[in-house]
């Protein structure tokens, strides 16, 4: 977790509870599967984008509130967290100080096996393999992309050796 992490609202870094915005991680990539698409449970709705293998990349976990009143129904992004490899050293970029989400969602996590049929909070296992999916995924990319640079490096050399002969 970064200090300088930008934070939507009056919500201050040290106001934020860690492990609960861990637990929404862990809930988000679990419940949304390998596509990492939306999906809708009761209050909340989830998404997970997995774009670490790029170096420029990373991924995302947001998590979506509905509050319905007796007129409208409202839909905000009450979480945003970006990290690059390892899901525990995580940026948050969006975060919702009001406590009913809050309240809402610890409930949503305690039925999770209702939910998804399944606990899903991600093991031990879950997690290394993912990192290393992660990281062997960042490993390919930066060695295309240095291959590309050097590629190019040789085509630029090449070109002033043909312009030095004139």
């Amino acid at each position: 977790m970064r200090a300088d992490s930008p934070v939507s609202g009056e919500t201050q870094m040290s106001n934020i509870p860690m492990k609960f915005v861990k637990t929404a991680i862990d809930f988000a990539i679990a419940i949304t599967g390998k596509d990492g698409k939306r999906h809708h449970h009761g209050n909340f709705s989830f998404r997970v984008k997995k774009l670490a293998q790029s170096m420029l990349g990373g991924n995302t976990a947001e998590v979506w509130y509905r509050q319905e009143n007796q007129h409208t129904e409202v839909v905000t992004q009450v979480l945003k967290v970006w990290w690059q490899f390892d899901v525990e050293n995580f940026q948050i970029n969006t975060f919702d100080s009001d406590p009913q989400w809050q309240y809402d969602f610890r409930r949503t996590v305690e039925r999770r096996k209702e939910v998804a049929g399944r606990d899903c909070r991600l093991t031990r296992k879950e997690r290394t393999k993912y990192v290393e999916e992660m990281y062997q995924r960042y490993l390919a990319e930066k060695k295309r992309a240095e291959q590309a640079v050097q590629q190019q490096r040789e085509e630029l050399l090449e070109r002033f050796r043909e312009r030095a002969k004139c």
